[in-house]
């Protein structure tokens, strides 16, 4: 299958530093308790581990598919979805796109670049829609074929038959 890569998504590491700061309050409520590094040690730990899911995030838009890892509450989950079946993508709050297809809806979170693979998806799924439209072109041969039949069906005369080929072959 060839297919070629459109654009990638850049992992955004901001939960990561938001659960870093969430973790210095919570430490802060609990320093009385337990003790400045017990505290900073905490917000660390959860801060790392966050960040380490957050880098782990991804998407890629090839012509054919989009594919990476989508996150599921704090899990992480691998996924390819083919354009054909994708039905909608939208931005969402936190740098994420959501990507809607018949069997529900795929969040790619924490993605930096966003709003430029959005328009691609975007473009792809516009792109799609245009060309199931167009109807096929149909040659000059088929046409002439099709009058052929018609005078031989006697539903036009020789005559009118010898014009089309004509209007045809003269286009």
């Amino acid at each position: 299958m060839n297919e070629k890569v459109i654009i990638s998504g850049k992992p955004f590491p901001i939960f990561g530093i938001i659960l870093v700061i969430i973790g210095i309050i919570f430490g802060i409520s609990l320093l009385k308790y337990v003790g400045l590094s017990a505290m900073l040690n905490i917000a660390t730990i959860v801060g790392v581990i966050s960040i380490i899911l957050t880098l782990n995030a991804g998407i890629t838009v090839t012509d054919k598919r989009v594919f990476g890892k989508a996150h599921s509450a704090f899990f992480w989950k691998r996924c390819d979805l083919p354009i054909d079946s994708i039905s909608s993508v939208s931005l969402t709050m936190g740098k994420s796109i959501s990507v809607s297809t018949s069997s529900g809806i795929i969040k790619f979170g924490f993605i930096l670049n966003a709003d430029e693979i959005y328009s691609e998806i975007n473009a792809l799924l516009i792109n799609r829609q245009q060309n199931s439209q167009q109807k096929p072109e149909i040659s000059k041969a088929d046409e002439i074929l099709k009058y052929k039949e018609l005078l031989n069906a006697g539903v036009i005369t020789e005559e009118q038959f010898e014009e089309k080929k004509n209007e045809l072959l003269n286009c």
